[in-house]
């Protein structure tokens, strides 16, 4: 039995129709958690020793904080540390200062 060319059309279109189904469920799923970065307090004696740094080593970087950071990181021209506290520790400063010193 050979088919209509309607019959075609329908087959053709039922893909675009799953197509359509999944991009309803992709919009309607839940947004994926952004990691909030907040500045550091400049008038923190480290704070103002990593932006002294910054400026000698890496001039126009930008310095966040991240809460959930376990060490220092450079991202496309940010500098992301975990918080002032964990920070003061030794060997996160030697993390950070290995940092600074990478070329960008």
């Amino acid at each position: 039995m050979a088919k209509t060319p309607e019959a075609e059309i329908m087959v053709l279109a039922e893909p675009e129709a799953d197509m359509v189904a999944v991009a309803d469920v992709i919009e309607t799923a839940a947004p994926v958690p952004i990691e909030s970065y907040s500045e550091p307090d400049p008038e923190l004696p480290l704070s103002k020793d990593v932006l002294a740094a910054m400026n000698e080593y890496q001039p126009g970087l930008q310095w966040r904080l991240n809460p959930s950071s376990t060490e220092p990181m450079l991202q496309n021209g940010l500098l992301v540390t975990p918080s002032i506290e964990l920070l003061q520790s030794v060997p996160q400063k030697k993390l950070l200062w290995l940092c600074l010193q990478q070329e960008s």
